[in-house]
């Protein structure tokens, strides 16, 4: 649900994990780039299967699903 969504990425926040990114009433979060955490993230995505059923559903909504 939502509100647990919202308790997960305060807590994700305060942890310091993710960054957040207010825009008006909207609220963007990314994984903090500094530290092992987003190293390791990346590391974990570069081995999802390209043909990943959903990670192909993610790329039809056209949610951006990168490591930079």
């Amino acid at each position: 649900s939502q509100p647990g969504i919202s308790q997960h990425l305060r807590k994700l926040k305060n942890a310091g994990l993710v960054r957040e990114r207010r825009e008006g009433q909207w609220r963007y979060y990314a994984i903090h780039p500094s530290g092992p955490e987003y190293a390791l993230v990346c590391s974990i995505l570069k081995q999802i299967d390209e043909k990943d059923e959903v990670l192909q559903t993610l790329r039809q909504k056209e949610v951006t699903v990168t490591c930079r």
